[in-house]
């Protein structure tokens, strides 16, 4: 099998410098393409959690992503004095922005 790979290969170079192709391997290698980090960025925070999921909820049925950060570094994630922390990507911040200040004007 390997010996059949490599014939094609000799074959098809033969049939590229008949004709005047530029091979492949001679050409410059590209560099690869890196994915652009996203960044989340502080949208709000709120009274509680009960507003803080509303929020999220509807981000997140509009296709943008979020967190809810506890503020306070406790171990237990909701106690009832802690002021939750939303946050957006930072691509997603001002239509974030006008969804959130919606809402919170309906409330």
């Amino acid at each position: 099998m390997k010996e059949q790979i490599i014939s094609t290969i000799i074959n098809l170079e033969k049939m590229c410098t008949k004709y005047g192709v530029e091979l492949v391997k001679n050409q410059k290698k590209s560099k690869p393409m890196t994915k652009k980090e996203s960044k989340f960025v502080f949208l709000c925070s709120t009274q509680n959690f009960t507003y803080a999921d509303f929020i999220k909820t509807t981000l997140e049925k509009n296709n943008i992503p979020c967190l809810i950060k506890s503020v306070g570094g406790s171990i237990y994630p909701f106690i009832p004095e802690q002021r939750p922390e939303i946050f957006v990507l930072e691509e997603n911040y001002e239509e974030s922005k006008k969804i959130k200040d919606q809402l919170i004007d309906n409330i």
